[in-house]
């Protein structure tokens, strides 16, 4: 049975959301912010009474996932939001869940996505951690506008409040040289133990010189000392420059991710 889940429910989807800690920290971490119920849509699949899976469609994303060990739950929880006409033009999950909600969307409801891309999932333990000397900091509020902007295929796109929003200058290091911006990193989510990065990107002018592993290195130093354990990451299947970058910080393959992108 699927229910829409309300602010009365927020401790039984973070309780289920940590049974898997590692593959919930972007549900986890959208309770970070002050009113998660008011940006995003929370949904439970409930078998014999036990809440058993979740699906979230993450309103500042445009995002939806889903996270559920069975598939009949997998297929419940996306016709849900289908049939509830919820916008959303990305899947970013785990292989294991994703996968599945495409070709639901494909079968069922004759719904295919523009561009599918494959990823690796990569895990660093705070023991394994070679951290190096680094000139990233963290970012300040002016920074917001040129965070967003780094984030935009076409720099020249207006940045937008809803782009400024997705900024969290307490969890970004920036790297600036001449007064711009040439490289950042940020992150996406935080549980107890975990902490995830993304938005790792350098001005392709100065692309090669290690600006963006500073800012990486910068980064999980960071969430090591606010206490989490692991930190993971993605990129590309493709990308062995990024993933031997991130390997000599003590970086490692675990698992794989997928981002199904709608239009």
């Amino acid at each position: 049975m699927i229910h829409e889940l309300h602010e009365a429910d927020r401790q039984a989807i973070l309780d289920y959301a940590h049974l898997r800690e590692r593959e919930n920290l972007f549900v986890i971490g959208s309770f970070h912010r002050p009113d998660p119920f008011s940006d995003n849509r929370y949904f439970g699949y409930e078998k014999n009474g036990v809440l058993n899976g979740i699906a979230v469609c993450f309103g500042k994303w445009g995002s939806f996932v889903v996270h559920c060990p069975e598939r009949e739950g997998v297929n419940a929880l996306v016709d849900a939001v289908v049939e509830k006409q919820i916008f959303f033009e990305s899947i970013p999950a785990f292989r294991r869940y994703a996968a599945p909600m495409v070709e639901r969307l494909k079968e069922k409801f004759g719904r295919e996505p523009k561009s599918v891309s494959e990823e690796t999932v990569l895990l660093l333990e705070k023991e394994v951690f070679c951290s190096m000397e680094s000139e990233a900091v963290m970012a300040t509020e002016e920074d917001r506008d040129s965070c967003a902007r780094f984030d935009k295929e076409n720099p020249d796109t207006p940045v937008t409040e809803a782009d400024r929003a997705r900024i969290i200058p307490k969890y970004t290091f920036v790297i600036h040289k001449d007064g711009m911006l040439i490289a950042k990193a940020n992150v996406h989510g935080f549980s107890e133990h975990f902490a995830q990065i993304g938005g790792v990107m350098t001005h392709p002018r100065h692309r090669r010189q290690g600006f963006g592993r500073q800012c990486v290195s910068a980064l999980c130093q960071y969430c090591f000392s606010k206490g989490v354990e692991n930190v993971i990451l993605f990129t590309a299947k493709t990308n062995l420059p990024a993933q031997n970058l991130y390997k000599s910080l003590g970086f490692k393959p675990v698992d794989e991710f997928l981002i199904a992108e709608y239009e």
